[in-house]
């Protein structure tokens, strides 16, 4: 065999092998694009909802078929967090109400939340959970389980009043936990951010 018919069969050899390269390439992007899709679709039928932008949000916050339960629980996370930590009490009342809602103990959904909990979220994913609540609630297919954005707002002012006095009763709500249940107030009801000042003078 020749020079040149050695260089050639080393050229043919690494054309094939590149060729097989990007073919393996193809392959695994368009399994990761089906697999995404099924997980988008999985999330969507679990929330509710069929927009496929909130649902890649949902999936880039975090959210998955088995722990989108709890999205309607992170505003009442970041009351808790609006002092800066969360107490005790703020905690064992939030696992309490997930409770009520099916979350059990050592599921996804539950260690999920306690994640949440313990590791301060960034203000942008409070932000963009928020809007996406919002979103949830006026277009959910799910009206059975379809959540009443006053009782969010209620959780929401149980939490900022669960610490401090005995059982909780005799604590004032701060200024910072005043001003995102303003915020929250203000996005899930669509009314004035001073509705929550209103709510707690009749509590």
């Amino acid at each position: 065999m020749s020079v040149s018919d050695t260089f050639e069969d080393f050229k043919k050899s690494k054309e094939e092998e590149y060729f097989h390269k990007k073919e393996q390439e193809l392959v695994a992007k368009m399994r990761e694009r089906t697999a995404k899709e099924t997980q988008l679709k999985a999330l969507g039928e679990a929330v509710g909802v069929a927009d496929e932008d909130v649902l890649t949000l949902l999936q880039d916050l975090g959210f998955s078929r088995e722990t989108v339960s709890i999205l309607h629980l992170v505003p009442l996370i970041q009351v808790a967090w609006a002092d800066g930590s969360v107490t005790s009490q703020e905690r064992n009342l939030i696992n309490q109400l997930a409770a009520q809602r099916g979350i059990t103990p050592d599921s996804p959904a539950s260690v999920q939340l306690n994640q949440w909990l313990t590791v301060q979220p960034s203000k942008t994913f409070f932000e963009t959970s928020l809007r996406i609540i919002h979103f949830v609630l006026d277009h959910t297919t799910k009206e059975s389980e379809k959540e009443n954005p006053s009782d969010l707002v209620g959780f929401c002012l149980r939490v900022a009043k669960a610490s401090g006095g005995f059982l909780g009763f005799g604590h004032k709500i701060s200024e910072e936990e005043q001003e995102v249940l303003s915020k929250i107030s203000e996005t899930l009801l669509n009314k004035d951010p001073d509705l929550v000042t209103s709510m707690l003078e009749k509590k």
